[in-house]
C-alpha cells in the first residue's frame, strides 16, 4: 500500500511542481486550494501532502529516478554521435596513432599538452601498447587549456605530417 501512495505521490508532486495551486506552509496547512477545486481532488492533494511530509525522502528518490533518466538520455546522445562520427573518429588521416594499424582494440585519446591528467596518464597508455600488440591508440588533439594548447596542437599535428609525433608526443 506505501508503494501505491509512494507512486501516487510522485506522481501528483510533479504536478504540483508544476504549478498546481497546492501551497505549502511552514506551519502544515495547505493554501490556495481554490474552494471550486472537486472535493475529491482536494482529499487526494490532502493525502499527497500529508504523505510527502511523513516521508520527505520520496522528493529525494524522485529526483534520483530523474537525474538516472537524464543521464540515460546523455548517453544514448553520445553513443548516437558516437556511431554518427565514426568515420572521423576512428580514420581520420590526421590523427597520429600508435601501436598496430589494424589493432583489434581502439582507445581514442583526447587530449591537451598542457592537462595534467592527460600528462599523468601517458606512460600507461604506453604500457598497453607495449604489452599488448593488438592495441590502436587514436590520438585526438583537444586543445582547451588555453592559447598555449592550441599552439602545442598544432606543433603536435605538424610533427605528425613529418613522421616524428612520437618524438614530439613525449617530449
Amino acid at each position: 500500500m506505501k508503494t501505491i501512495y509512494g507512486i501516487l505521490a510522485a506522481l501528483i508532486l510533479v504536478t504540483t511542481l508544476a504549478g498546481s495551486p497546492v501551497v505549502a506552509q511552514a506551519n502544515g496547512k495547505a493554501k490556495n486550494i481554490p474552494a471550486s477545486a472537486p472535493p475529491q481532488r482536494r482529499e487526494i492533494e490532502r493525502i499527497v501532502r500529508e504523505y510527502l511530509l511523513q516521508n520527505p525522502e520520496i522528493v529525494r528518490e524522485a529526483m534520483l529516478a530523474l537525474q538516472q533518466k537524464e543521464e540515460k538520455q546523455k548517453n544514448l546522445a553520445v553513443a548516437e554521435n558516437i556511431k554518427r562520427l565514426r568515420a572521423e573518429i576512428y580514420s581520420d588521416a590526421d590523427s597520429p596513432a600508435a601501436g598496430k594499424a589494424g589493432g583489434d582494440i581502439t582507445v581514442v585519446v583526447f587530449y591537451d599538452y598542457f592537462c595534467g591528467h592527460c600528462r599523468r596518464s601517458l606512460p600507461a597508455l604506453e604500457q598497453l601498447v607495449a604489452r599488448d600488440g593488438a592495441v590502436r591508440v587514436i590520438y585526438k588533439e583537444l586543445p582547451i587549456m588555453g592559447p598555449e594548447s592550441l599552439v602545442a596542437a598544432k606543433a603536435s599535428l605538424a610533427a605528425a605530417r613529418q613522421g616524428k609525433f612520437a618524438a614530439f608526443h613525449q617530449a
